[in-house]
């Protein structure tokens, strides 16, 4: 940044300056690691979605999106299950079983966590590259 010469007048107005356009390189900043989090937690969970319980159609996988709200003081980034959202929490924490219970013989409907290792993936990846960036 060049030197500049400011009258006492006019100092409050150029401090005001500054602090106008770090809020805009923030706001862009901040807007670029959540679309890219939000991508890349998709394209995760695509990738889990064909892990240790079957997928043999595809839908679940598929039906991965992000939706991403920005306004003038925040951005929103919200990544689910388009239309197999009710399948999601059955996964993720196991189930009751029709006749009652969760054990099958000796075992249980299995949980298969998939959704909560990605959720702490990309809150650590914010983290660090908001740490980095500003």
């Amino acid at each position: 940044m060049a030197k500049q010469t400011i009258k006492p007048n006019d100092f409050s107005k150029a401090i005001n300056n500054i602090l106008e356009q770090y809020g805009d390189e923030v706001r862009v900043t901040i807007e670029d690691i959540i679309t890219d989090a939000a991508k890349e937690a998709t394209s995760e969970l695509r990738k889990k979605s064909t892990g240790e319980f079957k997928d043999v159609t595809g839908k679940y996988r598929k039906s991965w999106t992000k939706k991403i709200n920005k306004s003038n003081v925040s951005v929103e980034a919200v990544v689910y299950s388009r239309d197999q959202y009710r399948l999601t929490h059955l996964l993720e924490f196991g189930h009751a079983l029709k006749r009652g219970g969760r054990t099958i013989g000796k075992g249980k409907v299995q949980a298969f966590p998939h959704i909560s290792d990605v959720n702490e993936m990309v809150i650590n990846k914010v983290e660090t590259e908001l740490k980095k960036k500003l």
